[in-house]
């Protein structure tokens, strides 16, 4: 059996590329003739390159919409000249810029894998309350043309969760029957981490507990992926359990990855950032106050406040630094020190505010 593989990338670049080799190499073990052509490329695809697969680079502009015009031509003539597609038992299409092809008229199987859909990444978009551009729409119309030309011409659609196959089926009126559900995973072989060394190494940079559990999100920082979601439920569960979430990724979205760093920033340590303010003003506002009452030139009584408070800043981060270096050394060997820590100052400050309550209140009589 000869098979033909058009994707967007192979090998490399997100999960559709890597996708892409594992199934040709499957496919390859198989004994089935696979011919992968590809418009994205890097060097890096040289570290998947095998002798039973034949790789096609046949490259597309990067221009918007330009691009998609120029690839039209360039598609169709590549695969009328070099390629001859009758010759090929079945073709296998894992991007929708394949859409391009005269699909109507090509005579053997044409099965489509559905990874995402641009409607339901619009609708994604819609309850992100992120905007798009009026170029990005145009480019967006296109794009689901293009998608819906694959899945019209396609004997059987591929997707890899029964929620993208209710998206397909309702979202494009795709019969049921038409949609096959391949359910997925993580390949253990390629993503073991064989050297404890390196682990530990990788804790200790990120000073991570090597008690702690991490759950570890790798992939784009963008609205489909739902990470925004895992955040959420992170800072809730965050509050009873002890454990560390590491992101690694890129991003393609700036409004995206802006929400998310806004969302942080707002919820963590937000309590102590807060008490350390109003501490620092109780003590320090009032030192400042009092040696103002004795400058009369405004412009040195300006220039004092400045230096005063570019002083006291400075002091009072690195001794918070230096104090704060024995709990963190010991919060690595011992990770659920810090809630017991927590727990007995809370109660001895609560001792200690009720201790000067009495005094003042009781002892120096200002009531009764």
């Amino acid at each position: 059996m000869k098979i033909l593989m058009l994707t967007s990338r192979y090998g490399f670049g997100y999960g559709m590329g890597y996708s892409a080799y594992k199934e040709a190499m499957a496919l390859a073990d198989l004994g089935v003739s696979v011919t992968v052509v590809h418009c994205y490329n890097s060097p890096e695809i040289s570290m998947f390159a095998d002798s039973r697969i034949n790789i096609v680079y046949l490259p597309i502009m990067k221009i918007p919409l330009l691009g998609f015009f120029v690839y039209y031509f360039k598609l169709s003539q590549f695969l009328k000249d070099t390629f001859q597609i009758q010759k090929f038992d079945l073709i296998y299409i894992q991007s929708l810029e394949f859409g391009l092809l005269d699909l109507k008229n090509i005579k053997i199987p044409i099965y489509y894998f559905a990874r995402s859909t641009m409607i339901g990444l619009q609708k994604t978009l819609q309850k992100e309350d992120l905007k798009k551009s009026f170029l990005n729409r145009i480019i967006h119309f296109i794009l689901v043309c293009l998608e819906k030309r694959c899945m019209q011409f396609a004997k059987l659609i591929f997707v890899k969760s029964v929620i993208m196959a209710k998206e397909v089926e309702n979202l494009y009126n795709i019969s049921s029957q038409k949609i096959i559900t391949v359910i997925g995973g993580i390949d253990e072989a390629n993503f073991k981490i064989n050297n404890s060394t390196f682990n530990d190494n990788l804790r200790e940079k990120l000073i991570i507990p090597s008690s702690a559990k991490i759950i570890l999100y790798a992939g784009r920082i963008v609205p489909q992926k739902g990470l925004i979601y895992l955040i959420k439920a992170a800072l809730q569960l965050l509050k009873n359990y002890n454990f560390v979430i590491v992101i690694a990724g890129s991003y393609t979205d700036k409004h995206y990855l802006k929400s998310i760093t806004k969302l942080l920033r707002n919820n963590i340590h937000k309590k102590s950032f807060l008490v350390g303010v109003i501490h620092g003003l109780a003590g320090s506002g009032g030192l400042m106050l009092l040696v103002l009452s004795t400058i009369n030139s405004v412009t040195v009584g300006l220039y004092y406040i400045l230096i005063f408070g570019i002083g006291s800043t400075g002091a009072m981060t690195s001794i918070s630094l230096l104090l704060s270096l024995p709990y963190l050394l010991a919060f690595q060997k011992f990770p659920n020190l810090f809630q017991y820590i927590n727990k007995i100052a809370g109660m001895l400050s609560v001792i200690f505010g009720l201790v000067l309550i009495y005094e003042i209140i009781m002892l120096g009589k200002l009531i009764f």
